[in-house]
């Protein structure tokens, strides 16, 4: 389910693959003033920053950062499969706190391994992908339960989980691990 969770967080539509060809979407809104194109709008496009990120050259100008990821969003569009792009994610994606990874996330926000964590737990680690730092539940709780209820909907759409197993859910408390350092915002 976490994986599911991840995909469904990332922007992208249930069962949809990754031979769909977004990459003119991703330049369209880089371009576009009013709203700059966000590294977690589609999966694809995430372990795309991802990589591009993790390269030794990381001070690239703003131009370049968009052809260099766009271009790597289109080289796996092509050849990695959707199952792939979930495991990276699962391993490599960054959920704030330090924490890289699912195994490193569960651990840092709720103490417990992946497949200890709940139906909200796993809510919660799979919206935190979009903006860690935003969406920090210690920080800002308020968001991460709207972020988490988000997540746990589009579960609930794609018949990952029942309505049922929603409602409980988005009524489970809302109870992490303090965070390291204090926040910074209220």
């Amino acid at each position: 389910m976490m994986l599911q969770a991840l995909w469904l967080a990332s922007g992208e539509a249930p069962g949809a693959g990754v031979r769909a060809l977004w990459a003119g979407n991703y330049f369209a809104n880089a371009l576009e003033k009013e709203e700059r194109a966000s590294p977690g709008r589609h999966a694809v496009t995430r372990v795309a920053w991802l990589l591009v990120h993790q390269s030794q050259e990381r001070r690239m100008r703003n131009l370049e950062h968009h052809l260099v990821t766009g271009a790597v969003a289109v080289w796996l569009s092509r050849h990695a499969t959707e199952s792939e792009l979930k495991r990276y994610l699962a391993g490599w994606g960054y959920f704030g706190r330090g924490a890289r990874g699912v195994e490193a996330a569960a651990a840092t926000y709720f103490g417990k391994r992946p497949s200890e964590l709940t139906v909200a737990q796993v809510g919660m680690l799979a919206g935190l992908l979009r903006s860690p730092s935003r969406d920090e539940p210690a920080c800002n709780p308020a968001r991460a339960v709207k972020r988490r209820d988000f997540v746990l909907t589009r579960l609930r759409d794609a018949g990952v989980i029942t309505p049922e197993e929603l409602t409980a859910a988005m009524s489970e408390p809302f109870v992490v691990l303090p965070p390291p350092v204090p926040c910074r915002w209220p």
